[in-house]
C-alpha cells in the first residue's frame, strides 16, 4: 500500500496480564502524505494499536534543486497489546 516502506518485527514482551507486540516500519524518502497517512491509519485503530515511537527526518532537495520536493525518512515503532484471559 505504501511504496519505499520496510517492515520488522521486534519482539514480544509477555507478562502476567497482557503481552506487548512490536514492530518497527520504516520508510525512506517517501512524500509527507504516505507518512501521514499511515500515522493516521495506526491512530485509527487506537486503542488496540498504537505508535509508541516516531522518528522522522526531512530529506531536503538539494541547492541546485530547489523546486524538487522534501522527502522523509521516517521510522514508526507501532505496539499493539493482548490481553490475557485467566
Amino acid at each position: 500500500m505504501f511504496p519505499a516502506r520496510d517492515y520488522r518485527e521486534l519482539d514480544t514482551e509477555e507478562r502476567e496480564r497482557y503481552s506487548q507486540h512490536r514492530v518497527r516500519i520504516t520508510f525512506k524518502r517517501s512524500n509527507y502524505q504516505h507518512v501521514n497517512d499511515f500515522a493516521g491509519l495506526i491512530r485509527n485503530e487506537s486503542p488496540y494499536m498504537f505508535l509508541s515511537e516516531v522518528k522522522i527526518t526531512p530529506n531536503y532537495p538539494p541547492k541546485s534543486r530547489p523546486y524538487d520536493p522534501t522527502t522523509f525518512d521516517a521510522v514508526f515503532e507501532v505496539s499493539s497489546v493482548e490481553f490475557i484471559n485467566q
